[in-house]
């Protein structure tokens, strides 16, 4: 398993902080992969912990932070594989509820918290009391 401590660093980083600054925290230089989609282009960086980090393609700032398996830390006061139910009653009724857009395929329930810009982002299973299997800061 790896370290908490490592995992720590990421919980550190906030959005609008630059690569460079990103870096600095993680104590650790890493390449950025572009993502280039119709509807979806970033710089990301990717790490064995379970963390993606998505940057603008323009200014190079941090807009999005994800987790997933293997990161083992909370995030908003959630774990990974936290029930729907567990999550409700630590964060209570989620801001909005909306399935997964795309692709149809995947079945994904998404609980959001917070405000555009502010918000926390929980995906889950799609059964009635699926498991988190996303997080997105």
């Amino acid at each position: 398993m790896l370290g908490d401590c490592v995992m720590e660093k990421f919980l550190l980083l906030k959005k609008g902080m630059t690569v460079e600054q990103c870096q600095k925290i993680l104590g650790q230089q890493f390449e950025l992969n572009q993502i280039r989609q119709e509807h979806f282009k970033a710089d990301e960086a990717s790490f064995p912990e379970g963390v993606r980090l998505f940057f603008n393609i323009h200014s190079h700032e941090l807009y999005t932070l994800r987790f997933d398996a293997p990161f083992a830390l909370s995030v908003g006061g959630v774990f990974l594989g936290s029930t729907k139910k567990e999550v409700k009653n630590i964060k209570g009724q989620a801001d909005r509820i909306d399935p997964f857009p795309f692709p149809k395929t995947l079945p994904t329930t998404i609980w959001m918290y917070g405000k555009l810009g502010d918000w926390l982002r929980y995906d889950f299973e799609k059964e009635r009391n699926g498991k988190c299997i996303t997080i997105y800061i």
